[in-house]
């Protein structure tokens, strides 16, 4: 973590199990917490994804595996859950969207047809109440931006 000016760099303090730093933090919309994994690395699994309070205190693991092969977490607008791409050891999938409660709680996968692929990454927003979803998928490569 760095002053916004890139002065007073400092380790976040919150480490996982076995002792290594977090590669990956993501801060919660209000800024109070943040969500913590490791990307994988080869024949490595990232298997846990904690959360600690924005300082690094209150350090605590709220998935364990299964899911494996962690990525991309990201909060709710209203910092109660999160989501996550990963699969399950089992399947060799490419990754499939889970949702766990932001306390570690109600971890679930959703129900969708294709594999999300992990380089894609996730996000999530509030849609409009007057958006219409389009019929079909929309390739941003076939679009005209000009």
């Amino acid at each position: 973590i760095l002053d916004a000016d890139g002065t007073n760099p400092q380790r976040f303090p919150a480490v996982a199990d076995d002792g290594d730093a977090y590669e990956r933090l993501a801060w919660s919309p209000d800024g109070t917490k943040v969500v913590l994994y490791r990307l994988p690395t080869g024949a490595e699994q990232t298997e846990q994804i904690a959360v600690a309070n924005a300082d690094g205190s209150n350090h605590q693991v709220i998935v364990t595996s299964p899911p494996v092969t962690i990525a991309s977490a990201s909060w709710s607008p209203d910092g109660s859950q999160i989501v996550f791409i990963a699969n399950e050891p089992i399947t060799g999938a490419q990754g499939d969207l889970w949702v766990v409660d932001a306390a570690g709680s109600d971890l679930h996968k959703l129900n969708i047809a294709d594999d999300v692929a992990a380089g894609f990454g996730t996000s999530w927003a509030l849609i409009p109440n007057d958006f219409v979803t389009p019929a079909a998928p929309i390739l941003l490569e076939e679009l005209d931006l000009k």
